[in-house]
Order: structure tokens, then C-alpha cells, then sequence
């Protein structure tokens, strides 16, 4: 019994090697894609409880631009400017570099190749795959995600879902996603002269 026990267990340990394997090779894939592709742009839709928005963002050589609902978000690789367009605001701040949720930082949306998350394939099939990211530091580190990224058979990703200890998971379908810098924007501060400026840097 022992050494039927043994055998199960070995079988399975494999098994977990395989799946690691395979979600390492599928998230560096998507990285490769996305780095390749220099400029990209999505239009998406956000559920966080029971609030839906849409939404688009478009990267461009490691700047973005993106739009939810009536407000703009410009980054580059310092300075993150959310701007509020009914209170009439520009809240600037520093960029957060590390951090990979999309609402955040774009340019690191698909991008999971470093130490900060440990990949696993949930499933995988001729439709779809699914892989959750889990932060390599624990659920006591500051910007703590579980990703669970759902692609297409092209490795294109179609839902993201951000969940952490204590809020709401927040539900991010990607209705289209494509290379190319149509819509992009840099920010002008002359078109918002009249705003009120919130600096946090």
C-alpha cells in the first residue's frame, strides 16, 4: 500500500512540474507578443461589484493613454496624470512601475516574466487557457493580486480577474485588442489650464 501510495504521489508531483512548465512557457509567450508589438491598444469593460464601466487604453513605447468613462489617464515612465473631467481636476503622481493591474499600469498589463508572481495553468484546451498568477511574496505584500488571465487559442487575453485580501475582485473583459497606436495621446497641459492641479509627487 505504501508503495502504491508512493508511486500517486511521485505521479502527481510530475504532473504539478509539467503544469509549471507549461504556465511559464505560455506567460513568457505573452510577454514576448506584447514587447514585440511596441504599440497596442484595448477597449475593455470593468466590473468591480455591481458597477460596470468601459473603457480603452493605448501603449506606445512604454507610455499610455487611457479613458474610463469620462475620465483620461496619461503615463509615461515618471509621472501618472488621472484626470477628472467633471470635478475639473488633474491629480499627478508618480508612476508605480512594478505593478501589472491594468487600471494601473498598462504597459505591464500582460507582462509576468519577472519574480513578483508564480504562474500555474488552471486549464487548457483548443478554446481557451487559463492561467492564475500568484505573488511570489504572499498576501502581506503591499500590491497583493491574484491574477487569473484567461486567453485565447491566439494567446490573446480575453478576461482578467484581480482579486485581494479584504476588496472587491475587480472583472476586466477585453472586447478587442490590437497593435497599433490609433488613439494615443501625450498629455498638453494647455488643454486643461482651467483644471485645478493635485500634486503628490
Amino acid at each position: 500500500m505504501r508503495k502504491v501510495f508512493v508511486i500517486i504521489l511521485t505521479l502527481l508531483t510530475a504532473a504539478a512540474w509539467a503544469g509549471d512548465r507549461r504556465a511559464d512557457e505560455i506567460v513568457g509567450r505573452l510577454a514576448a507578443k506584447f514587447r514585440a508589438m511596441k504599440s497596442y491598444g484595448a477597449d475593455f469593460e470593468i466590473k468591480i461589484g455591481d458597477q460596470t464601466s468601459k473603457g480603452r487604453f493605448v501603449v506606445s513605447n512604454g507610455r499610455y493613454y487611457m479613458t474610463l468613462g469620462t475620465a483620461e489617464a496619461y503615463g509615461d515612465t515618471k509621472l501618472r496624470r488621472e484626470v477628472d473631467n467633471v470635478r475639473r481636476e488633474v491629480v499627478v503622481d508618480v508612476v508605480m512601475p512594478q505593478s501589472h493591474v491594468m487600471l494601473e499600469n498598462p504597459v505591464r498589463a500582460f507582462d509576468y516574466v519577472d519574480k513578483d508572481y508564480r504562474p500555474e495553468l488552471v486549464s487548457e484546451n483548443e478554446e481557451e487557457t487559463v492561467v492564475k498568477l500568484h505573488p511570489s511574496e504572499g498576501p502581506h505584500s503591499m500590491q497583493w493580486y491574484v491574477v487569473t488571465l484567461t486567453l485565447d487559442k491566439e494567446l490573446i487575453p480575453r478576461e482578467m480577474l484581480y482579486e485581494s485580501e479584504g476588496d472587491e475582485s475587480i472583472r476586466v473583459r477585453l472586447l478587442r485588442v490590437a497593435a497599433g497606436d490609433e488613439g494615443f495621446k501625450t498629455y498638453r497641459a494647455k488643454k486643461y489650464r482651467d483644471y485645478e492641479i493635485i500634486d503628490f509627487r
